[in-house]
């Protein structure tokens, strides 16, 4: 079986971009915070995981700066936030050692030519303290003249040693680096982001967080959106009988993926990955289904999801919603925990009062 068309299928939807309403606002709404921002300040963006975060940064930033043109010479550095300490902790010298290798830098960035396995580089590493990874860091920013300091997967740092409040201290720490070397310093993480800001003495009302949301059922106009996804995604696989789409597994699709197109393509990579294993010639239901997302894992998402919404959202004296339990059929949201208890793409009729339709 000729598994040509599959594997181009799933390349095409992990690096192809998919212009959507709440992707095109997520970056409409980064690239005007970003342009405002003075240096020393902090702009935040938060939402559920795989929703695009890190790509709707990216695009904002290179239609301002022009990131992707400017190569070398760009005033913007990326990190991650990687929680690659010992025992799976995050380290505050693992991520300066990060960031120099970020920036460049040329003692604590790369290694020589002399160096192949960078062996001599992590052993010059290992004996320099943190404080002079971050005292080179800093210096390096100012010399090359950066504006943006993006630390991507923020709510890592909940992982560090002392929990919450040590990650409080890192992001103080950084947004005191920020005002040191005068960037704007641009966050992004889950909505478990939040919790974390709320510790930090030095960013309490400093920053104004954007969220970048999934589409929710209780929304016509998210649905319709959601359809015009399938539509979009449907022209680059191949369905079976003719005129089919993915429209017509929307219910399905829809609550899987949580309302994420992250989740909806990587769930369709793993399904076109499926078929060309079985040597089928088209997509189906069945496939779907056996390659959608656990239900444990989609209801440990959507409790953090729900969770992070309302934190966003609600005034301070409002209570918490209830966690959500775990889903032994799907991830739906309850009657309880929405807004409303309709479900997604199925008309709600009208009611009328008696002698109230003239």
């Amino acid at each position: 079986m000729n598994n040509d068309w599959k594997l181009r299928a799933a390349e095409s939807l992990a690096t192809t971009k998919i212009q959507h309403h709440h992707y095109e606002r997520a970056v409409n709404d980064l690239f005007n915070a970003l342009a405002v921002a003075l240096p020393g300040e902090v702009v935040v963006i938060v939402g559920p995981s795989r929703v695009g975060k890190s790509r709707a940064l990216a695009e904002a930033l290179n239609l301002l700066v022009g990131t992707l043109e400017r190569g070398n010479e760009s005033p913007v550095i990326k990190i991650d936030a990687e929680n690659a300490g010992r025992n799976g902790a995050f380290s505050t010298k693992d991520f300066m050692r990060s960031a120099c290798e970020a920036i460049g830098h040329p003692i604590y960035g790369f290694a020589g030519s002399d160096d192949p396995n960078g062996m001599k580089l992590a052993a010059r590493i290992e004996r320099t303290s943190e404080g002079m990874l971050r005292s080179a860091f800093e210096k390096f920013v100012v010399a090359k003249s950066i504006q943006y300091v993006c630390v991507d997967e923020s709510h890592h740092i909940e992982y560090i040693q002392g929990g919450s409040k040590n990650a409080a201290k890192v992001l103080d720490s950084w947004k005191c680096l920020a005002h040191k070397t005068q960037t704007v310093l641009v966050l992004v993480g889950s909505y478990r982001l939040l919790g974390l800001l709320a510790l930090a003495p030095h960013l309490l009302g400093r920053q104004r967080p954007i969220e970048f949301p999934r589409y929710r059922e209780e929304n016509p106009d998210d649905l319709e959106a959601f359809e015009a996804i399938l539509t979009t995604l449907s022209n680059q696989l191949r369905l079976g009988a003719e005129r089919q789409d993915l429209r017509q597994w929307n219910e399905l699709l829809f609550n899987w993926s949580l309302g994420c197109v992250g989740h909806l393509a990587l769930w369709l990579r793993t399904a076109l990955g499926r078929i060309a294993s079985r040597g089928l010639s088209s997509l189906n239901r069945e496939t779907l289904e056996q390659t959608r997302l656990p239900a444990s894992q989609a209801a440990q998402i959507l409790a953090e999801t729900l969770q992070g919404e309302h934190d966003i959202k609600a005034s301070p004296d409002r209570e918490a919603p209830e966690q959500s339990p775990g889903y032994p059929s799907g991830p739906r949201l309850t009657a309880k925990q929405s807004k409303t208890s309709a479900k997604p793409f199925r008309a709600k009729p009208a009611r009328h009062k008696a002698g109230g339709r003239l």
